[in-house]
């Protein structure tokens, strides 16, 4: 009797992972490993925009905001089956708490939790059917809420779990939910935040 090979294991152990981000940033979505582009001037700008308005939150100490960083899901400890760079991600302080209490030598690690928030800032390099494909992955991820941030358009896609997504411009009002109360601003507002 012949055994059927076993299935190929998705991703990498954290040693290689670690290895190899250091030689260039890339994610792994699905079966894929995707090399990260490196930002645009006016991508980063926006970037740098979103961050300030999660400030006051962080502020609050009630998670913290970050760009351009790391997320990863495990299969068990230290298999990576899974990798994110967001533009903008928010965590909230007691999935971080959690985080660095049992992840040993956490501050060595990329995060192994999934954000509250994601943001994807559309660049003009980006093509709609990969933005929409890492959208999907957010969400089997289980990220709860992801804006896609499209600056040329002055427009925020809002996507949620098991909701349509929702288009949002001008005088429309963008909210965090009870992911962050009283998070709340014009998407107008949002735009002219000053760089």
């Amino acid at each position: 009797m012949t055994l059927a090979p076993a299935p190929e294991r998705i991703g990498m152990s954290m040693e290689e992972f670690l290895r190899r981000s250091a030689e260039s940033k890339f994610e792994i979505l699905g079966q894929e490993i995707v090399p990260k582009v490196p930002t645009v001037s006016g991508h980063s700008k926006t970037i740098k925009r979103l961050v300030r308005v999660f400030m006051p939150f962080e502020d609050k100490k009630l998670g913290e905001v970050f760009s351009e960083t790391t997320f990863v899901l495990e299969d068990v400890s230290d298999w990576i089956r899974g990798s994110r760079i967001p533009d903008v991600m928010w965590i909230g302080r007691e999935k971080l708490d959690a985080f660095y209490g049992i992840v040993s030598e956490a501050d060595t690690k990329p995060f192994v939790l999934i954000p509250d928030i994601v943001i994807e800032v559309l660049s003009p390099t980006d093509k709609y059917s990969e933005i929409a494909s890492k959208v999907d992955f957010y969400l089997r991820d289980g990220v709860l809420l992801i804006w896609v941030v499209d600056f040329d358009a002055q427009t925020v896609v809002v996507h949620a779990a098991e909701k349509s997504p929702v288009i949002l411009r001008g005088t429309d009002t963008l909210t965090a939910g009870e992911l962050l109360p009283g998070f709340s601003a014009t998407i107008t507002e949002l735009f002219s935040h000053g760089a």
